[in-house]
């Protein structure tokens, strides 16, 4: 991996790998009304077998929960190397926008969509990521980054026959890249509460390490222009964790007695693919964009935030209240 790639998450970090990779952005869009929660995730996959090999875009559409796998042939991904510029196909991606041309067996999506008003995730030589540390780490199974905890969008997007105007909506940009999915996870993420810019994502994840396993987990909690974070590697301690088919119950604490309790419900959702090792799984993961978020904030003990996010992103994957056993949680 370079050097820029390593201090710039977001671009892409395949140039060159022979087999056994996968990379993904993953692009939500809402519009103003909440009416067409929709996540849109290009990406490229590289198997053990040049046949395996090949680039994709998956769109999720939350109301009605459906999902559509476009598949392209691997020579018709390209990426810059020393910015977030991804093209597939027709199609084209970065953090400023995306340009949609897609049809395949009835499904057709096209549109263009410009982000303005970004609140990026801060870059740190130290920390160039959401991973912190681990950034720096060569053989993790799974890395994730988040680019744009909140931006805005301009500009409509016809699927199926219908036109849809996202103009004065929101969106979120994140991304994986790796060998792998987790054996075993939960995501959620929501930027749609009262106060427009308030932003959370969290994420627990089985880690393997070194021939074992440790649980890693991360919350960002982004409101008023600061940003705090809990993590595995700044010594946040998980003080509770909790999943149902459709629920999830999370709460962590970070060294400054920052505590965050965290509610999730998803409400439907839809199959997406996700990489394994040998292929990209059909059924890997169930998705959620219309899920909701009960989000409570406190300082010592003391609640400053309490709100109720919407049109929230959620995946509860394998049984991650097992992996937190290692961590001696409450």
């Amino acid at each position: 991996m370079s050097l820029r790639a390593l201090l710039n998450p977001e671009i892409y970090h395949g140039h060159n790998k022979k087999g056994g990779f996968f990379e993904g952005w993953y692009f939500k869009v809402v519009d103003s009304k909440e009416t067409h929660p929709l996540a849109f995730i290009p990406g490229v996959f590289q198997g053990k077998t040049p046949e395996e090999n090949h680039a994709f875009i998956q769109v999720l559409q939350g109301s009605p929960p459906r999902s559509h796998y476009f598949s392209f042939p691997h020579e018709e991904f390209s990426a810059a190397r020393d910015s977030f510029a991804v093209t597939i196909g027709n199609n084209s991606f970065s953090r400023n926008g995306l340009t949609l041309d897609l049809e395949d067996r009835g499904e057709k999506v096209r549109g263009k969509l410009e982000f303005s008003d970004h609140s990026l995730w801060p870059r740190r030589f130290w920390s160039p990521g959401i991973m912190g540390p681990l950034s720096f780490v060569p053989f993790l199974e799974c890395n994730h980054d988040v680019i744009s905890l909140d931006h805005q969008i301009q500009g409509t997007l016809e699927i199926r026959g219908r036109n849809m105007d996202f103009s004065g909506g929101r969106g979120y940009l994140e991304k994986d890249w790796g060998k792998s999915f987790p054996q075993s996870w939960f995501w959620l993420q929501s930027n749609h509460f009262s106060t427009p810019g308030t932003s959370i994502v969290a994420s627990l994840a089985r880690v393997p390490w070194l021939g074992s396993f440790f649980p890693g987990f991360f919350a960002a909690f982004f409101h008023q222009g600061n940003i705090s974070l809990f993590s595995t590697y700044n010594r946040s301690r998980l003080k509770g964790l909790k999943t149902g088919k459709d629920s999830l119950e999370f709460q962590v604490q970070n060294p400054s007695g920052l505590e965050l309790q965290i509610l999730g419900h998803s409400q439907g959702g839809e199959f997406l693919h996700a990489p394994s090792r040998q292929t990209m799984e059909e059924k890997g993961v169930k998705e959620s964009i219309t899920a909701t978020i009960e989000l409570t904030f406190l300082q010592e003990g003391e609640i400053i935030f309490q709100d109720r996010g919407t049109s929230a992103g959620m995946e509860i994957s394998g049984e991650p209240e097992k992996i937190i056993k290692k961590m001696g949680a409450d």
